[in-house]
C-alpha cells in the first residue's frame, strides 16, 4: 500500500519539480564546467608541449651525458641506434 502511493506521488513530483529544475537548472550549469575543464586542459596540454625539449635538445643532452660519464653507450651498433630511437620517442622510418 504505501508502495503504490509511494510511486503515485513520485510521478507527478518528477514531472512537475524535479525534471523542469534539472532540464533548466543542473543542465545548463553542467555544460559550463565541462567546457571550463576542457578548456583548462587545452592550455594545459599546449603549455605542456612549450615547456618540452627538442629532439635535438634530448640528443644533445644524452651525448653530453654519455661523453661527460664516458659510458661511451654511442658506438654506431643497432643495438645503440634502437635504444636511441626508443628513448627519443623517433620511428626507424622517420
Amino acid at each position: 500500500m504505501v508502495l503504490v502511493v509511494g510511486i503515485l506521488l513520485y510521478l507527478p513530483l518528477y514531472v512537475l519539480l524535479y525534471r523542469p529544475a534539472f532540464t533548466s537548472d543542473f543542465l545548463p550549469k553542467l555544460e559550463t564546467v565541462i567546457a571550463e575543464f576542457e578548456g583548462n586542459q587545452r592550455v594545459w596540454v599546449e603549455k605542456s608541449k612549450q615547456e618540452q625539449l627538442s629532439t635535438r635538445g634530448l640528443v644533445l643532452l644524452y651525448y653530453i651525458l654519455d661523453k661527460c660519464a664516458e659510458i661511451n653507450y654511442l658506438t654506431p651498433s643497432d643495438k645503440s641506434a634502437s635504444l636511441l630511437l626508443k628513448i627519443f620517442g623517433v620511428s626507424q622510418k622517420g
